[in-house]
């Protein structure tokens, strides 16, 4: 699989979900979670040092 395979099959489920008003197969929380994930990787690939991120709601410990 091409590296942009994933990105672009998301994308498009999405966009067919919105078309069709369907349910999206995350949660708009999920969504943000993930976000804030990618976002501290590459925080901490720029910075070269680890990023801490606050717990998610109903993580373990």
């Amino acid at each position: 699989r091409q590296r942009d395979d994933l990105f672009n099959e998301q994308a498009a489920l999405f966009l067919e979900a919105v078309a069709h008003q369907r349910s999206v197969m995350c949660s708009l929380a999920d969504a943000q979670h993930a976000y804030q994930i990618n976002a501290a990787a590459l925080e901490s690939w720029q910075l070269g040092q680890k990023v801490f991120l606050p717990a998610s709601p109903g993580a373990s410990p």
